[in-house]
C-alpha cells in the first residue's frame, strides 16, 4: 500500500493554482487547461533549476563576505602625543612657527597662528594652558589606548643638536679650510697672491712647500748675500728685481708662520676675514679677476 504525503504548502499552492486555473479560464476548454498545465510545470522547472543552481547566493555571499574584525600590534598603531613633547615645541618654536600645532595635526590652526602672529603672541600664551585639551583631543580621535607614546621628544632634546651642531661645525669648517682646499688642489695659490711674486715664495727661496723657519731664514741669507748688489756691482736691475722678490718672500713666509696674537679673538678672526689681505680675498681676487696679476 502506497502512502501519499502531502504537507500543508503543497496543499496551500494546489488550492492557489485550482482558484487561478478557475478564474483565467482555463476550465471552460481543453485547450486552455493544457496551456495552463504547461506554464505550471515550466515555472516550477525554474524554481527547482534556481534552487539546484544557487549561482545568485554564491555570488552574494562572495560581495559581502563576513565582517572580520581587525587586529594590530600596539607598534602598527599611531603613536600618541607626549605634552611635553608639546611644551618644548611651543617653548622652542614661540609664537612665530606654532611647531607644537603641526605636531598635532593642526594644520588650520598653526597656518592661522602664523598669518596673524598669534594675535600678537595672545594665543601662544593661550596655548600654554589649552594645551593638554588640544593632546587629550588628539589621542582620544586618532590613537587608540594601547599604543606607545612616540618619540619625537627624544629626537628634539638629542638628535636635532646634534646634528645643529654637526651643520654649524661643516659650514665653519669649510668656511675656514675651504682656501687651504683650493690651495691644495692648485685652484689657487695664495701664498703667491699674499706675497706679491712672480712664482710662490717657497719656490723663489728654492725650499719645498712647508719647510721650516729656521731652513727659509737660512735660505734667506744665502740668497741675499748671492744677489744683494752691494756683491754684485755689475748686475744692475736684474739683482734688484731678484732681491726684492726674496724679500717679499721671506716676509710673506715669516708673517704667515708667525704665532697669533694674545689678544686674537673671534670677532678679529672674522673681521680679518673679510680683509683684502685675507686667504678668502686672495681667493675671491683670483677666482673673479679679470685677467692675471
Amino acid at each position: 500500500m502506497v502512502t501519499i504525503t502531502i504537507s500543508k504548502g503543497q496543499l496551500a499552492w494546489a488550492v492557489i493554482l485550482i482558484v487561478c486555473a478557475f478564474y483565467g479560464g482555463a476550465t471552460q476548454d481543453v485547450r486552455s487547461f493544457v496551456v495552463f498545465v504547461v506554464h505550471v510545470c515550466l515555472l516550477w522547472l525554474q524554481v527547482k533549476f534556481c534552487r539546484w543552481c544557487g549561482f545568485c547566493g554564491r555570488r552574494q555571499n562572495a560581495a559581502a563576505p563576513a565582517a572580520i574584525e581587525p587586529t594590530a600590534q600596539p607598534w602598527q598603531l599611531q603613536k600618541r602625543k607626549r605634552l611635553s613633547t608639546c611644551y618644548l615645541l611651543w617653548l622652542i618654536g614661540g609664537p612665530v612657527s606654532n611647531a607644537h600645532h603641526f605636531y598635532l595635526g593642526r594644520v588650520v590652526h598653526g597656518l592661522f597662528g602664523i598669518w596673524t602672529a598669534n594675535l600678537l603672541g595672545i594665543g601662544w600664551l593661550s596655548d600654554l594652558f589649552l594645551m593638554p585639551l588640544y593632546v587629550r583631543g588628539f589621542n582620544s580621535k586618532y590613537a587608540a589606548q594601547n599604543a606607545e607614546k612616540d618619540g619625537t621628544r627624544w629626537l628634539l632634546c638629542g638628535r636635532l643638536p646634534l646634528m645643529l651642531l654637526a651643520v654649524v661645525a661643516s659650514l665653519v669648517g669649510g668656511f675656514c679650510y675651504t682656501p687651504w682646499l683650493l690651495q691644495r688642489v692648485g685652484v689657487v695659490d695664495i701664498d703667491r697672491l699674499s706675497a706679491q711674486t712672480q712664482v710662490n715664495p717657497y719656490k723663489v727661496l728654492e725650499l719645498p712647500r712647508g719647510g721650516a723657519m729656521t731652513d727659509v731664514k737660512s735660505a734667506y741669507r744665502r740668497l741675499s748675500k748671492e744677489w744683494h748688489p752691494d756683491h754684485n756691482p755689475n748686475c744692475g736691475k736684474r739683482c734688484d728685481d731678484k732681491m726684492a722678490e726674496i724679500n717679499k718672500a721671506f716676509d710673506a713666509i715669516k708673517k704667515r708662520q708667525a704665532p697669533l696674537p694674545e689678544d686674537n679673538t673671534w670677532g678679529h678672526m672674522v673681521e680679518h676675514t673679510l680683509e683684502d689681505d685675507s686667504d678668502w680675498g686672495h681667493v675671491m681676487r683670483a677666482l673673479f679677476q679679470d685677467g692675471p696679476d
